[in-house]
């Protein structure tokens, strides 16, 4: 069951076989060798693109930032850059 809204001017999605925003940053950090006490400016966001529907994953560390883009059902890693 797939229910797609507006909650002000955010859509808002509720699927259960998305892996959520949680998991999606989970992905991205544990790729990234790091765990959230490390990190910060943790955001996720779901979008749908190209790709379909993805997480946009971004974090800082004292060195680089990291931006991911999560495939929002499987999970997988379908991009990542970092400067």
């Amino acid at each position: 069951e797939i229910l797609i809204g507006l909650v002000g001017s955010e859509m808002c999605i509720r699927d259960r076989l998305l892996i959520g925003e949680t998991r999606a940053e989970t992905v991205a950090l544990t790729n990234a060798g790091f765990d959230e006490s490390q990190v910060s400016g943790l955001a996720s966001k779901l979008s749908y693109g190209s790709d379909g529907w993805c997480y946009k994953v971004s974090f800082k560390t004292l060195a680089l930032e990291y931006t991911y883009k999560i495939e929002a059902y499987s999970g997988a890693i379908l991009d990542k850059k970092t400067r």
